[in-house]
């Protein structure tokens, strides 16, 4: 008689949801957590690759590169600042003075954006991930 071995590998997923301020705020909340505990425990996990879906943001800071849901917009939406000290620094590159300048000439302006049509990116593993 011989002996045979099956090793079957599963794949399954499992939804957790953390609130949180960041990405790696988020998964040190995960890994206390008692489910995930129970799920290592209970699933012999060998191995395991987390993914982290964060919020849907709507534009990506020409200055910083952070996501924004609000902000200025400058170029007919060509450019987009996250905080003001952008703003300043795009209006000068547009050619104004100052802020103000930018806005009396409609050269740029402050906007939020609220409706899910308007998201083009989300935090996926804590970065800024275009939509596709």
């Amino acid at each position: 008689m011989e002996n045979f071995t099956f090793i079957m590998t599963r794949t399954y997923e499992t939804v957790i949801e953390i609130e949180a301020d960041n990405y790696d705020e988020a998964l040190e909340q995960l890994e206390k957590t008692d489910r995930y505990a129970i799920e290592l425990e209970q699933c012999c996990v060998i191995d395991e690759d987390i993914s982290c879906q964060g919020p849907k943001i709507a534009r990506q800071c020409s200055v910083t590169g952070e996501g924004m849901n609000e902000g200025w917009c400058f170029g007919d939406g060509q450019d987009y600042a996250k905080h003001e000290s952008g703003a300043i620094e795009l209006a000068k590159q547009y050619g104004y003075d100052s802020l103000e300048d930018a806005y009396e000439d409609d050269g740029g302006y402050w906007t939020s954006w609220e409706d899910e049509d308007d998201y083009q990116y989300q935090m996926i593993d804590g970065k800024l991930v275009e939509i596709q």
